[in-house]
């Protein structure tokens, strides 16, 4: 066909209807007995994956989670999730150097999330409702914590919830943070809610050691900041550093964490280095708009506008992205998440490429 016989008109095509649709081969079954996982040789996977945020957090408490429960409706979900690693939520809100804002992979396309409100308001709800995590099983072995730091704090509370009964002597809990009495009756009154008896004098150290099973102090010189057991195998000495609030915390509940295992008999384990985490390169910003920073949050609108905000790097938010995208129908929607058919899904990829937050990758198939 020569140009000279082309035409190009302006006449719009109005489709209203199948009917107005052009001739064209279409199926009148189905191809499910086509099974095209067959031409595979690689497959997605969901696999969660650390973010930024969570990494640089001493405390290491799961940020994507949380926010995500908060943006779903579900604060007292986000609670728990806090909970189960920072104790001290309305402290840290005030007292934390919050690395895990300067951390956060939001900052190179905006502004950082506001973490330390979202964390602090999500806390706000836990004391006002009561909740706390449920306990590991009593492991029927009784400990003393002594001392007033917030380290000692920190390791009452996690000897606690790891199933220990807890004795904590301390004279001046928070001594030197500069908090109000009404501050630190709200924490202490949580640790005696929690089921921690509170006794409030000094015992020596030798007297404690007689009488319980494991003795965690903040008097005396650490000898091992990865586990912080002493030669006598009974006793640990937990000490602040005062250059950051949320890592004292964090050697409390180490410090707690190694006493549970010896108690238990296993071998006390030095914690692993975090995995490497979602880089701001892993997002696909596509799906995201430029939007103010809300700095200081204190109602749940508020909470809810800044954590639609978060990338939720490495953490499946349910999106939905990886389903509409499908060529073959081989990603199926259970419990809110992405479920493969790997009868048919033939590998092509674009599910992890429509992936906003880098929670789906390619694997090799094996055999």
């Amino acid at each position: 066909m020569s140009k000279e016989s082309l035409e190009f008109t302006d006449k719009i095509v109005r489709i209203e209807s199948e009917k107005d649709l052009p001739e064209a081969p279409i199926s009148q079954g189905f191809t499910l007995v086509n099974k095209t996982g067959s031409w595979r040789n690689v497959r997605p996977l969901l696999k969660e994956q650390n973010a930024p945020c969570q990494n640089a957090c001493p405390l290491k408490v799961w940020i994507q989670s949380f926010i995500d429960l908060l943006t779903r409706g579900k604060p007292e979900d986000a609670a728990l999730e806090i909970l189960k690693n920072n104790p001290f939520p309305l402290l840290t809100r005030r007292l934390c150097r919050a690395k895990c804002e300067i951390a956060c992979n939001r900052k190179k396309y905006d502004a950082p999330i506001s973490i330390r409100e979202l964390e602090g308001f999500t806390g706000s709800i836990a004391y006002d409702k009561n909740i706390y995590p449920e306990r590991e099983k009593p492991l029927s072995r009784k400990i003393a914590v002594t001392g007033n730091s917030e380290s000692i704090m920190s390791a009452a509370y996690f000897a606690y919830l790891f199933g220990l009964d807890v004795d904590l002597y301390t004279t001046s809990p928070f001594d030197g943070l500069g908090l109000s009495e009404e501050e630190v009756e709200r924490e202490i009154s949580r640790l005696r809610n929690m089921g921690i008896n509170i006794i409030a004098e000094g015992k020596k150290l030798e007297e404690l050691l007689d009488k319980y099973d494991a003795v965690i102090t903040d008097m005396g010189e650490v000898k091992d900041k990865l586990t912080f057991q002493t030669d006598n195998e009974k006793l640990y000495i937990v000490a602040p550093e005062r250059k950051d609030f949320s890592r004292d915390l964090y050697f409390g509940k180490r410090a707690a964490k190694s006493v549970y295992q010896y108690l238990k008999g296993e071998p006390i384990e030095k914690d692993a280095p975090p995995p490497r985490s979602v880089s701001f390169n892993n997002i696909v910003t596509d799906y995201f708009e430029p939007e103010e920073r809300i700095d200081t949050i204190n109602t749940m609108q508020e909470a809810i506008q800044e954590g639609n905000r978060c990338f939720s790097c490495g953490h499946c938010n349910s999106c939905g992205n990886c389903y509409v995208f499908c060529p073959d129908a081989a990603i199926s929607w259970i419990n809110d998440l992405p479920v493969v058919d790997y009868d048919y899904c033939k590998g092509c990829g674009i599910c992890v490429e429509e992936c906003p937050r880098s929670v789906l990758i390619l694997v090799p198939e094996r055999g």
